[in-house]
């Protein structure tokens, strides 16, 4: 069965929800909407590039960026 670990936490002024995965095809990808930055990251990286790419997603740098459809959520 797939966990998914759900985190909310700010970051100078910005919300932030992470999301761990233990599988899926994709490593991790941002979303911005709504005023809310959604984070989505495989659980089985190594602890090292586990927080090197959280980091680069947190911050924004180096991170490129895609137009991406209206997408619902639902919570």
């Amino acid at each position: 069965m797939n966990k998914i670990g759900i985190k909310v936490f700010k970051y100078r002024g910005q919300k932030f929800i992470l999301a761990e995965n233990e599988s899926g095809s994709v490593p991790r990808f941002r979303i911005k909407k709504y005023g809310i930055a959604f984070i989505f990251i495989k659980k089985n990286l190594s602890a090292r590039k586990r927080n090197l790419e959280l980091h680069r997603l947190i911050t924004g740098k180096r991170v490129r960026s895609k137009k991406v459809k209206d997408v619902e959520l639902t919570m």
